[in-house]
């Protein structure tokens, strides 16, 4: 299973990601955060909320015997939030900074990590397309009504 993520997170939001999961998920997860991720939501002090949450959601789906989860994110504007993370997470969950490593560590075969790989790449050409269109649309809600342009 592999989850893309991008953009601004909070803990609300994690906790309910995990709270959605069901037996459909009960495989080895890749979760590959695009350089663009902003965990400054993600309050450290809700990590053990986080934490438990996933915990409760894995026991649920995996029972006693957990897949392994790799979180892989190459963005040095998360690290203080990963480095915390590695430190507090299960045996089954590791987090890493390249692709690499994570597909090493989960045993993926070569025709798994060209998929998952397209995947990834072809997600972040979206992502890319994506956002000048988001920069645009963000800087015309701030500008201000004028008579050419009713607000």
């Amino acid at each position: 299973m592999l989850h893309l993520i991008w953009g601004k997170h909070s803990s609300e939001e994690a906790i309910q990601f995990i709270q959605a999961l069901d037996e459909t998920c009960a495989m080895r997860w890749l979760c590959y955060y695009h350089p663009s991720v902003d965990m400054s939501g993600m309050d450290v002090a809700h990590i053990p909320e986080v934490k438990r949450a996933a915990e409760e959601k894995s026991k649920e789906i995996f029972g006693d015997k957990p897949k392994a989860h790799a979180l892989a994110c190459a963005s040095r504007a998360t690290e203080q939030f990963f480095d915390f993370w590695r430190r507090y997470q299960s045996d089954a969950l590791r987090s890493f900074y390249g692709l690499d490593e994570a597909y090493d560590w989960l045993g993926l075969s070569e025709d798994a990590r060209a998929a998952a790989s397209d995947i990834i790449h072809n997600w972040e050409a979206e992502v890319a397309a994506e956002a000048p269109r988001r920069m645009q649309a963000s800087a015309a809600a701030r500008e201000p009504a004028s008579p050419d342009r009713p607000g």
